[in-house]
């Protein structure tokens, strides 16, 4: 084997790990529901994995996505900035009854979505899911 076929080798091998972390879940998940439908969340419950979310994922593959956590009801603005895919961002109460849904949202948007409303939880899942799966405002999340 020649250096230049290794180090074409090589390239392909972290070509392809590369791409395949960007395709995983890389922080601890959670199994919920919202309303009869699963996910399997990750969780973003510090100052540091809420403000990177989603950021920089090539893809988020399906009935997968983020849970953002807070200690206690926020008015919560998201906002696309280095997200590299639309989702749909769901906001939800300290009773855990989504109360606002932003559907299909612009990748790369600075405008901040934020409901009038204070909120607990958020969750962001691929865009077209809501519509999909019949998620509605009132909707109950379960953790489980």
């Amino acid at each position: 084997m020649t250096k230049q076929t290794t180090f074409k080798n090589l390239s392909i091998s972290i070509g392809f790990l590369l791409c395949y972390t960007t395709h995983t879940l890389s922080l601890p998940t959670q199994n919920i529901k919202i309303g009869p439908t699963l996910f399997t969340v990750e969780l973003a419950d510090t100052p540091e994995t809420r403000a990177k979310g989603l950021m920089h994922r090539n893809r988020l593959p399906d009935k997968t996505g983020m849970l953002f956590s807070y200690k206690r009801p926020q008015h919560v603005g998201i906002w696309m900035k280095n997200t590299l895919i639309p989702l749909d961002i769901l906001w939800i109460s300290e009773k855990k009854v989504v109360f606002h849904i932003e559907e299909n949202t612009l990748p790369h948007s600075l405008k901040i979505m934020r409901p009038q409303k204070r909120a607990q939880y958020v969750v962001e899942l691929n865009a077209g899911e809501a519509k999909r799966y019949k998620l509605k405002i009132g909707d109950k999340l379960k953790t489980l």
